[in-house]
């Protein structure tokens, strides 16, 4: 029989009679879990970016972290995931971050519309609302001050600011 001492196992003779031994068990402490940041490309597809290797006690119920992206507006898709630690280190969570731009509706020269910031994902169609002004008609969104290059619906993979165009006595 073996037992371990320490960090050193010994050999020791059993005993001419009936013994009972007990194991102790303890909760590892250094167990590792993993979580892994999953990104949406253009295609719509997603790419594993990142991952984090964290370590809990066995039993335990643990959050994934949140991650932070510099200058990228990045929002998980649902909550941030939890589970229990298991002592195999089998525990892996997956975050689904989507991309979010922030598209800004300026209007220009008058009219009245909403100013807040509004949020839409890269690819997705954007609908502005329609301004109105005194003594003009609406001639659309253009993505320049000019109102040379029309705005066309869709979100592009950058943050953008939208400006009214309007013709003059035709309101």
């Amino acid at each position: 029989m073996y037992l371990k001492a320490g960090n050193q196992l010994s050999h020791r003779t059993v005993p001419a009679n009936d013994t009972t031994y007990t194991a102790v068990w303890k909760e590892a402490d250094d167990v590792v879990y993993t979580t892994k940041y999953y990104l949406e490309n253009e295609s719509g597809e997603y790419e594993l970016d990142k991952t984090r290797i964290n370590k809990g006690t066995t039993g335990q119920n643990v959050t994934a972290d949140k991650e932070q992206y510099d200058n990228r507006l990045y929002h998980l898709t649902d909550d941030l995931p939890s589970g229990t630690v298991a002592a195999d280190g089998s525990l892996i969570f997956r975050c689904i971050m989507i991309e979010i731009h922030t598209a800004y509706h300026l209007i220009l020269w008058g009219g009245t519309v909403s100013t807040e910031k509004k949020t839409a994902r890269w690819g997705s169609n954007v609908i502005a609302p329609v301004p109105v002004r005194a003594g003009y008609a609406f001639a659309g969104w253009y993505v320049d001050r000019a109102c040379t290059e029309a705005f066309d619906g869709t979100m592009p993979a950058y943050d953008i600011t939208l400006y009214a165009k309007w013709d003059a006595d035709k309101g």
